[in-house]
């Protein structure tokens, strides 16, 4: 008896035992994941017939979309990023010091946020045009 076998009725499902488990399990592949439950039979006739069943409900749950289908990760805005913004908008500003962004407050935020991200580049104040994103 072999240990993993496609169903005779569906080519996509599978039939396997597990190394530990007496009982057929079956599975297959969708969308990058592979649903799989235990038959909790031991004859393959009877697991074909459960697993063919389950499987009929699982592409009911795909029709009717209620199977998970993996999701795309959002990544969470970092330090980095906020970092980043912060530096790009104080330097589109410059050191305007009717807003209240003097040199030395220029200075102090790029030597901070210098620690956290290596893109900044610390840049003489004195020599910063204002309204220039760099």
């Amino acid at each position: 008896m072999a240990d993993k076998i496609r169903h005779p009725d569906h080519k996509k499902l599978h039939l396997f035992k597990r190394p530990s488990s007496s009982y057929w399990w079956c599975g297959f592949r969708h969308k990058g994941k592979y649903p799989r439950t235990s038959t909790k039979h031991s004859d393959q006739a009877k697991a074909e017939a459960f697993a063919n069943d389950w499987y009929m409900g699982k592409l009911l749950d795909i029709r009717d979309g209620t199977l998970p289908t993996p999701t795309k990760k959002v990544s969470k805005p970092t330090i980095k990023d906020a970092s980043i913004i912060a530096v790009n908008d104080l330097r589109a500003s410059a050191y305007d010091e009717e807003n209240g962004h003097s040199k030395e407050y220029y200075r102090g935020v790029v030597m901070v946020m210098g620690k956290h991200i290596s893109i900044i580049k610390p840049k003489d104040p004195d020599r910063v045009i204002p309204g220039k994103i760099y």
